[in-house]
């Protein structure tokens, strides 16, 4: 039978019926000796074999069953409903996704459960079959299941969830088990496995969930019993939390790595996070009571003394120089995050809880600046990989950790609180703007930098996004040497800033207005608002660059100039008439083309001149019969297409957009068009000029890099692209794409090229009222390629090159600055930090053996934080809780009342900034309100000083 026939889960379920099927399910089974069979089967060790190459997953599986069968026939009927969760419905969810057990019932907690941990009990059956029975040690063998694992099987997909199962049940019986058994923990104490098992269960065990699931087992294990007045369970979790202390180096030494940088699945390798998890846990629970004392004889079976010891102020100290010393490895961009630092910070902040001398001393008030660095030590050109806190996770352990140092030290809350009041002063940063927001302004995770369409600009976006994806041109540019003789000096200057800002800074996006009042385009400067054809603009741009000196020439040259030639061939003489024209674009006849191989075939098409058509040969002087052909003699490194999307229409007399299909492939040949190859050159070289650059490598084979879109009508649209980049080695060998749309920039897959570019039409459904039906509608998409950017295949460059740009030392000191003061109000304006001051300000000083004596420093801190800084933020939902807490402050204290006033009569910086230009209103009036509170509270012992007499009352006298 199954266990849904016992407990119907339908509506009209009764209690009546929910307890029938309890006494039904215990009586069925276990006086059966089902419960006694499982545990031989389990214990026999018939599915775990000797040779750890020879595991199945049907092995797996069948051991997953067979222990959450054991489950299920052990815990106590009183209970089931409290196993509910764990034992009959378990799906690897997380409690808040899971539905309630028993219709009309509320889990409910009998007998003792240990710190508030729902544990049910286990039968007197079970208990009495597993005595003297080496079932520990058979769930201890569970975790060795991963020792050596097949590739193969470690890889299946089904057996992942197995081993989660087999994790999960095996702990919960342990758990369930030594709740009801006092030996059980004396058994895991004496056990010689016990530290293997727990370190292969904590930091080994290659996948994530299954470390987690371990760690909550273990947590519960170790805490479980700990009201009940036994001491073998305090001296458990003693035990248990020294022995994962000597994990600490492993632990440390799990460094993380980016997703490049391995290539087997990232689910399946080691990890600390779960270790340190569980090992905060237990510091968090002992008492320092027992952790100076030695573990209690009566943990041990054998009667021998174990000498367990844990030192907490040598802990303390010893974790602040593993913080200090560790490497940074946090990155900003999210695709590393180092739980081994989180974890140690965290790790910090349990052990300080406890008090130890550490958190009072000289070393730990030096220990205290170094965590304040970890958070707020900027990066510079110099050093650009501080701060070690980088990610979400790091920086809230890092205020954690902080909070935890002040608490109830009066000199480590003076000393934080003087570092944190220098970030709220007028002169450390510059003035910020209203609703302020970094976070919005943000690099992008792919970590590239946008441009910022400033009303019609987004051809000019394009072809610089285009061009800087390039790295011989960006090299190129920077390169370039300033004079006041070049030419387009300006353009260069502006140019360089750009690109420069492109590849360093830490926004979101560039502002081109400096480079569109510089640049004339047909003798006029760039109208912002002015739509232009990004090809124009594109050829326009390169000429100018290419006319500022010889080496940019040279590149220009070499990276997009190539040589189309028109060749004449006399049938009737041995002549050869051929010109050269050179090009930056190939021009693609869009209209009744299929793909670009038939409209190169066009450009290059033999066309037989005779008949009235005849030729007149130049060297011969008479008309002969010829064949006219157009061929490519010299192709670029980078060979950019112009698709003819827009005609004119001699009808309507309107330039109008051509929107039919017109693919392109990922990999161009263009072998057929060379000259080599259509002309016969071998056979006839007189004739022909051999002027250009010979291919070194022989290969026509070029790969698309770039796509640049339009999206619109003939008369108006938007431009973006799609950019391989070239640049990252991993990137060019991963074959990555990314949007880049004006200010946005972020991943694409190549895969969709296809829908994206190549126009044609699309089909959707539309529902017609008519006949009640879906219809398929057609219609042509009004978005296709316009530019496309191929690079020569280079065969060395397969796998990509590692590129170094040579920067102006100027430039990088110009964007570093920039970034520094962007870093420093992310930091600030953000909502982690926010917390972190409202605990400074606010709770902290409660903590303190006298907060009288730092209620002035307190409200100043709050005072400058609120009006420098909050009330500036986008987002500030705390604002009241903020004002209620000044107004308190300056009720408490007319000292900080006093510095309040004097503070604007020295500095009307506050007035002007808040009352005149804030443009919120309710910020105004609530500063407006906070003003006139503080001259009320300080009027009737200040009154004398300002108001002649007879004036208190707010009238003259008489007199």
């Amino acid at each position: 039978g199954s266990y849904s026939d016992l407990y119907p889960d339908s509506d009209d379920s009764s209690e009546d019926q929910i307890e029938n099927s309890k006494n039904t399910w215990s009586c069925k089974f276990v006086s059966s000796g089902g419960l006694q069979l499982l545990l031989e089967i389990f214990n026999s060790g018939i599915l775990e074999p000797k040779d750890q190459e020879s595991w199945t997953v049907w092995q797996l599986d069948c051991l997953a069953c067979l222990l959450k069968l054991i489950c299920q026939f052990a815990v106590d009927p009183a209970d089931l409903d409290l196993a509910y969760h764990d034992v009959f419905s378990w799906s690897g969810l997380a409690d808040s996704q899971r539905k309630r057990a028993w219709p009309g019932k509320s889990r409910k907690s009998t007998g003792e459960h240990g710190k508030g941990l729902h544990i049910p009990r286990l039968t007197e059956v079970f208990l009495s079959l597993v005595q003297s029975t080496n079932l520990i040690q058979r769930l201890i063998n569970v975790a060795y299941t991963y020792d050596n694992l097949a590739h193969r099987v470690l890889k299946a997909q089904s057996d992942h969830r197995s081993r989660h199962e087999v994790t999960h049940y095996s702990m919960w019986l342990l758990v369930s088990w030594a709740h009801c058994s006092s030996t059980v923990k004396s058994s895991l104490a004496d056990s010689d496995h016990l530290h293997d098992w727990l370190k292969k269960l904590t930091l080994l065990v290659p996948e994530p969930a299954v470390r987690h699931e371990a760690c909550n087992g273990l947590y519960k294990l170790s805490l479980s019993g700990l009201e009940g007045g036994e001491s073998i369970n305090r001296s458990f979790l003693l035990l248990a939390a020294s022995t994962l202390l000597k994990f600490l180096p492993d632990a440390q030494a799990l460094k993380p790595l980016r997703v490049e940088d391995y290539e087997e699945d990232p689910l399946l390798r080691t990890g600390c996070k779960e270790y340190f998890w569980l090992l905060c846990k237990l510091i968090d629970n002992i008492h320092v009571k027992d952790a100076s004392q030695k573990v209690s004889p009566s943990l041990s079976l054998t009667g021998s003394l174990q000498t367990t010891l844990l030192d907490l102020d040598a802990l303390a100290r010893h974790l602040a120089d593993c913080i200090r010393s560790r490497e940074i490895l946090d990155q900003q961009d999210g695709n590393i995050e180092d739980d081994g630092l989180t974890g140690l910070l965290r790790l910090a902040t349990s052990v300080l809880k406890h008090k130890p001398p550490f958190k009072f001393s000289r070393e730990g008030q030096e220990f205290l600046r170094d965590v304040h660095n970890l958070l707020f030590l900027l990066p510079s050109l110099a050093d650009r990989a501080q701060p070690k806190c980088k990610s979400h996770s790091a920086r809230a352990a890092a205020y954690d950790l902080l909070v935890e140092m002040v608490k109830g030290s009066v000199e480590n809350y003076r000393l934080l609180h003087n570092w944190v009041m220098s970030q709220h002063m007028q002169s450390s940063h510059a003035p910020y703007k209203w609703d302020y927001w970094p976070h919005d302004d943000v690099r992008a995770e792919c970590r590239f930098v946008g441009l910022t369409n400033l009303g019609a600009t987004c051809y000019m976006a394009s072809t610089i996004q285009q061009l800087y994806m390039i790295p011989e041109a960006r090299q190129a540019v920077f390169t370039a040497k300033y004079s006041e003789e070049i030419k387009h000096k300006t353009t260069l200057l502006e140019l360089q800033k750009m690109f420069t800002y492109l590849m360093e800074s830490e926004r979101k996006a560039y502002n081109p207005r400096p480079f569109c009042k510089t640049y004339t385009m047909d003798k006029q400067p760039l109208n912002t608002g002015e739509q232009k054809d990004m090809t124009e603009f594109f050829t326009d741009l390169i000429t100018k660059i290419e006319e500022m000196s010889q080496e940019l020439k040279n590149t220009v040259k070499t990276l997009f100039g190539g040589v189309i030639t028109n060749n004449v061939v006399s049938l009737d003489c041995d002549h050869v008439s051929q010109t050269a024209e050179e090009f930056y674009t190939v021009r693609c006849q869009v209209a009744d083309m299929k793909n670009i191989y038939e409209s190169l075939d066009e450009v290059t098409i033999k066309d037989t001149l005779e008949g009235d058509n005849m030729y007149t040969c130049s060297q011969c002087g008479k008309k002969v019969r010829a064949e006219k052909r157009a061929c490519f003699k010299k192709l670029p490194r980078i060979l950019s297409f112009n698709t003819m999307r827009y005609t004119f229409n001699m009808v309507t007399m309107m330039k109008e957009k051509v929107n039919t299909h017109f693919s392109f492939p990922l990999r161009l040949d263009m072998t057929p068009y060379t000259e080599d190859f259509l002309m016969g050159k071998g056979e006839r070289k007189e004739g022909f000029r051999d002027d250009g650059e010979p291919n070194v490598n022989g290969s026509y084979e070029y790969d698309l890099i770039g796509v640049t879109v339009h999206t619109g009508t003939a008369d108006g649209g938007h431009y973006y692209s799609f950019i391989r980049d070239i640049v990252n080695p991993h990137a060019y060998k991963n074959n990555k794409w990314y949007l880049f749309n004006d200010a946005e920039v972020k991943p694409f897959d190549s895969a969709q090229l296809a829908s994206e570019c190549f126009g044609g039409e699309m089909t959707t459904k539309t529902y017609d009222s008519v006949t009640d039906k879906f219809m398929d509608f057609s219609f042509e998409k009004t978005h296709s390629a316009y530019m496309l950017f191929y690079k020569r295949v280079e065969l060395e460059e397969e796998n990509g090159k590692d590129f170094s740009f040579d920067v102006s030392p100027d430039l990088l000191e110009w964007i570093w600055h920039d970034n520094m003061q962007f870093l420093q109000d992310k930091n600030i304006f953000e909502h982690t930090y926010f917390g972190f001051m409202w605990q400074l300000c606010s709770s902290i000083p409660s903590t303190l053996p006298d907060p009288k004596a730092v209620s002035l420093m307190t409200a100043k801190l709050s005072t400058s934080f609120v009006l420098e800084t909050f009330i500036h933020s986008k987002e500030k939902p705390t604002m009241l809780q903020w004002i209620e807490l000044l107004t308190k402050q300056f009720n408490n204290s007319q000292a900080a009342c006093e510095w309040f006033l004097d503070r604007m009569a020295d500095d009307n910086w506050w007035p002007m900034q808040i009352l005149i230009k804030c443009p919120n209103q309710i910020v105004r009036q609530m500063f407006q309100r906070l003003c006139i509170h503080v001259i009320q509270r300080l009027r009737p012992v200040h009154a004398h000083l300002y108001l002649q007499p007879g004036m208190e009352d707010g009238y003259v006298s008489a007199e």
